[in-house]
């Protein structure tokens, strides 16, 4: 093609928008909950008359701008096309600026879902006057050459052993600590009133493990949930979790105690009374998607908060001797744009800090 392309979000398969098979559609990485576009540059300033674009059915609207000087800024918007049904060719003719790149966005459909930006066209054709067509190509964007051989003047790198002592540190700033969840210690948690939490001193399972672990000299254990928060079920009785009736987290946690362990306890977030599904609450803002069940905003509001303190002091009570206080692959995203709630208190700070209202699209801010 006589441009360069490129995606945001990037694409390891950019070509496939020129490759004169229709039914190939050029993918995109994962990770954001937006659409996404496509933008060709050109190596000389030149007037594109029109383009023309197959497209799935899920775009409806379709803007066509223009970067006039190749800073990256796409200043002006050449064409549009509104209200597309269905599958097929659309051709946009363009305002013939001089322009150094074009980008086709949609700006209106089925763009994107959970963390990703779906496919929306997969092929392209611009149309420009045939003098131009020369001045469009841009050159390569690097070559491989053979190095040749190096100067014999060159001393050789000769790598020869040496021994060395790493300072022994008098006392650590750091506990040597294993990870382990609860079924490594023998301990299978349900919410079975027949099963009981009962000491664990002739349990050979976790017999066993304390051995493996006495063996590698380790100060601490880091209890991991990872198990428990799959079940949405705690090992411990709780107010605002679902929890066990028996306090199977508190008998681990006496029996390393009197084994000599310090004990720590690290959890996932996907429990009640959050959002059971991982990734989502309070990850991301349920506004990021409205078809699911809504929860109070992370950010304004004392939901979160006010839950997740009284679990790490749930579990504190359990005899813990420390716990994540943030949980296990935190990561935050805030709210979308497009399905901000009206009555959100953070529209009126955005209005108080910038002067505008919030803008309804992400990349209009």
């Amino acid at each position: 093609p006589m441009s360069r392309i490129q995606s945001h979000p990037p694409s390891f398969e950019p070509k496939k928008i020129v490759d004169n098979d229709v039914e190939t559609f050029i993918s995109f990485m994962d990770g954001i909950d937006r659409g996404a576009d496509i933008q060709f540059s050109f190596a000389e300033s030149i007037p594109v008359y029109s383009i023309s674009i197959y497209l799935n059915e899920a775009v409806e609207d379709l803007d066509i701008s223009g970067d006039g000087d190749g800073d990256g800024v796409f200043e002006t918007i050449l064409g549009s096309a509104r209200q597309l049904k269905g599958k097929g060719w659309v051709t946009i003719y363009l305002k013939p600026d001089l322009v150094k790149a074009l980008r086709v966005k949609p700006v209106k459909g089925k763009l994107s879902g959970f963390r990703e930006a779906l496919p929306f066209a997969s092929e392209v054709k611009i149309f420009v006057e045939e003098d131009y067509a020369s001045k469009a190509s841009p050159p390569g964007w690097g070559s491989f050459t053979d190095p040749g051989q190096p100067p014999a003047d060159i001393p050789k790198l000769v790598l020869k052993p040496v021994r060395m002592s790493i300072p022994q540190i008098k006392k650590s700033r750091f506990r040597r600590l294993i990870c382990a969840d609860l079924w490594m210690w023998g301990i299978q948690v349900k919410n079975d009133p027949n099963i009981k939490a009962e000491g664990l001193t002739d349990n050979p399972t976790y017999k066993r493990t304390l051995e493996m672990v006495k063996r590698m000299g380790v100060e601490g254990i880091l209890i991991d949930l990872t198990d428990s928060s799959s079940q949405n079920l705690m090992p411990w009785p709780s107010k605002v979790c679902r929890g066990t009736k028996e306090n199977f987290l508190k008998v681990l946690t006496d029996s390393l105690h009197q084994d000599g362990l310090e004990v720590f306890v690290e959890l996932l977030h996907n429990i009640t009374p959050f959002e059971t599904t991982k990734f989502h609450y309070p990850q991301e803002e349920t506004s990021r998607y409205p078809e699911m069940k809504q929860y109070p905003s992370i950010i304004h509001g004392n939901h979160y908060r006010e839950n997740w303190m009284i679990i790490l002091k749930e579990i504190m009570e359990c005899g813990a001797d420390g716990v994540g206080v943030s949980f296990d692959e935190q990561y935050y995203k805030g709210h979308f744009m497009e399905t901000f709630p009206k009555d959100d208190p953070g529209r009126l700070l955005y209005r108080e800090r910038f002067g505008y209202d919030l803008p309804e699209h992400e990349e209009d801010s």
